[in-house]
């Protein structure tokens, strides 16, 4: 029985065999193909373009941190949330970011398809600083430094900037103090020197050095915040600092 069990076995009809083979093949082409369709549609559903300005990865303490967030997409943004830190909806794509504390905070974008559960569809991780003061110039000459009073009455420009970001500083008012210059103390709006006090400058004794004192130097900060600066002061030469080199 065995005998004729094998020789049954063995003498399949050449057809039976390819119907056997192509139903095989059909089999795989069709799970393959549904892999394929199922890894075309979660391709498709991520297919979110999340933008989010300005760029940047810092979070300031104790600041309204505005972002933008523009979501394109079929599905629906439902929420965003601040790992770390809170978040304050002004418009359908204006948030404020608040944080007080720590070294990060991740921020989160989550989606909901028409069909489908919420979901997360975007983390961006910031790192969270304390905004240092910016460094005071007149004229790109450093605090502590001599500056020529020539370049000072032709120009007498006071700058703030940041060493790290490229973030704006306006320079609301400042005064200035010549000591032993006459009057005591001479006031300007803005980052520009006045008339009057070029013309105190002017006005000093040939061959002789002095000092320009700035104080109550207010200015703008990014946030829009007003931020009174520290006492910036420069030395007087009336020889115009030779550069070295080409």
């Amino acid at each position: 029985m065995a005998i004729q069990a094998l020789n049954r076995t063995k003498v399949q009809p050449r057809g039976f065999i390819k119907a056997f083979a192509v139903a095989a093949f059909l089999t795989a082409a069709g799970v393959q193909q549904a892999r394929a369709q199922q890894d075309t549609f979660v391709v498709k559903t991520a297919k979110s373009v999340i933008t989010v300005l300005p760029a940047t990865n810092i979070l300031y303490t104790n600041e309204d941190n505005r972002i933008t967030i523009r979501y394109k997409s079929k599905h629906k943004m439902t929420k965003v949330q601040l790992l770390g830190g809170t978040v304050d909806k002004k418009t359908d794509s204006t948030f404020v970011l608040k944080v007080t504390t720590g070294v990060e905070a991740i921020l989160s974008v989550y989606e909901k398809p028409a069909n489908g559960a919420e979901r997360l569809a975007m983390n961006k991780k910031y790192k969270i600083y304390s905004r240092p003061l910016p460094d005071i110039t007149i004229d790109g000459v450093k605090c502590d430094s001599v500056v020529d009073k020539f370049t000072v009455i032709a120009s007498g420009r006071l700058y703030a900037r940041s060493k790290y970001t490229r973030d704006k500083y306006i320079i609301k008012s400042f005064t200035m103090e010549m000591p032993g210059g006459g009057k005591d103390t001479l006031n300007a709006e803005g980052n520009q020197m006045t008339q009057d006090m070029k013309i105190a400058v002017d006005k000093m004794p040939k061959g002789q050095g002095g000092m320009l004192i700035f104080r109550n130097i207010i200015c703008i900060m990014p946030n829009g915040e007003e931020r009174k600066l520290p006492t910036f002061r420069v030395y007087l030469s009336e020889i115009k600092p030779m550069k070295v080199g080409m």
